[in-house]
């Protein structure tokens, strides 16, 4: 991996929707095989993730158009370029796991720009049992940014699975709001040149 990042600023077109590294069919591959070891392939959660038909695409989950794509920069910031250790990500797969990083219940993370090379930072922040483990994306290889994938995008369907028939819990519904006031608030500081990190 090199040293110093380089920047992302033309989006692939050779996969579907210009992704270099997402692929849809191995993220569910990925999660049924994590269900398995973890005794819960009977479940309907698995049957579900299991049967996703071939041709789905992010973009039909629900989860994806009523909240993940919420996070989107905001005309000031989308001139932005994103640092990667090398060209395996493409600007689309960048976009995915910056909204997966923002959507996500489970870690929390900061943006940074870089005035003078004109990129936007995302470094993430995991609790563990031994601390909290803080990275750039631009610091992971491309097997890390495979397994984000699948553990943001595993946490969302489940939670999104999860919910009553009759309609998402209050406590869920609410999670969500503070997840998107948090996204503005830091695009917000970020504009107003204000980095303070904000949790």
């Amino acid at each position: 991996m090199s040293d110093n990042p380089t920047t992302i600023h033309i989006p692939n077109t050779s996969g579907p929707k210009g992704y270099k590294i997402f692929n849809l069919l191995d993220v569910r591959q990925a999660i049924c095989d994590r269900l398995r070891k973890e005794g819960r392939c009977s479940g309907k959660y698995y049957s579900y993730i299991f049967h996703l038909p071939d041709n789905t695409t992010i973009e039909d989950f629900p989860i994806y158009r009523d909240y993940l794509s919420q996070f989107s920069l905001t005309p000031t910031l989308e001139g932005k370029h994103f640092p990667s250790a090398d060209d395996s990500l493409s600007e689309t797969d960048y976009d995915l796991l910056f909204k997966l990083i923002c959507g996500s219940f489970s870690s929390s993370y900061d943006l940074t720009c870089n005035e003078q090379q004109n990129t936007l930072e995302i470094t993430l922040h995991v609790q563990t049992d031994k601390g909290t483990i803080s990275k750039r994306i631009s610091e992971l290889e491309k097997s890390q940014i495979q397994d984000l994938f699948v553990i943001f995008l595993d946490e969302q369907l489940w939670l999104a699975f999860v919910q009553p028939k009759d309609g998402p819990s209050q406590h869920y519904l609410a999670r969500k709001e503070q997840r998107r006031k948090i996204f503005e608030q830091k695009t917000r500081a970020l504009e107003d040149r204000n980095y303070l990190t904000i949790n």
